[in-house]
Parts: structure tokens; C-alpha cells; sequence
């Protein structure tokens, strides 16, 4: 299950580039958790919080994909602009609180934001 998981989120990320292109991104900003999604995809209850901090930032090294979780439980994936990585832009940041802003969109019930700047906190 794991294994199917993970490899529709590929998918999704590497759909997710369509999305922009149509012009369906707006700039907006996000509050919420930087986590590694392969780790809260496999076990949601231990895969985030500053507990699994260290471990986020391995795998988002590792270049594992990453989001950010609102406090309302919304997960946003995490993708850079120009088809780079987010990852650089997020591992300081594994497990804290930021504020994201960037492009953000949805493509099959799946929601995006493009990273331009992360602050921590606020």
C-alpha cells in the first residue's frame, strides 16, 4: 500500500506542472508544517512534529518529496518554480512552522504551491 501511495504522488507532482501552465496558479501565502511526505504517507500519527524533524530533513535531502500541513489539516505539495526542487528552500525548515508563498493551485483534488519565499514562523 505504501509502495501505491507513494507512487501516485509521483504522479501527481509530475502532472502538476499542467496545472500551472493553464494558468490556474494564483500567488497566495500558506501557514503550516514543513514535513517529508514519503514518511507522513506511511505512518500519518509519527510522520510529522518536531519529533520526526531530523528524519524529515534526511529524506527531503534525499530528495523525498515535501509539503506543508496547515493547521486545518489541508496538505499542500511543496514544488519549486522552473521545475527545480522546493526541498533546498525547505529542509532548514523540517518539522517547524513557516509561512509559504508562492503559486499556489489545484489539479484533481490535489492542491500545490509553488515555493518562491518561506519565513519561519508568524
Amino acid at each position: 500500500m505504501k509502495k501505491i501511495v507513494f507512487a501516485v504522488l509521483m504522479s501527481v507532482i509530475g502532472l502538476s506542472a499542467f496545472a500551472h501552465e493553464e494558468g490556474e496558479a494564483k500567488d497566495d501565502s500558506i501557514k503550516g508544517e514543513v514535513m517529508d511526505l514519503a514518511c507522513y504517507a506511511s505512518h500519518p500519527d509519527t510522520g510529522k512534529g518536531e519529533s520526526h524533524a531530523k528524519c524529515a530533513m534526511q529524506c527531503m535531502e534525499k530528495g523525498l518529496p515535501v509539503g506543508v500541513l496547515t493547521s486545518d489539516g489541508v496538505l499542500y505539495i511543496a514544488l519549486g518554480s522552473e521545475h527545480v526542487s522546493a526541498n533546498k528552500k525547505l529542509v532548514p525548515y523540517a518539522g517547524k512552522i513557516v509561512t509559504v508563498e508562492g503559486h499556489v493551485y489545484e489539479m484533481n483534488n490535489v492542491k500545490f504551491i509553488e515555493v518562491e519565499e518561506v519565513e519561519a514562523g508568524a
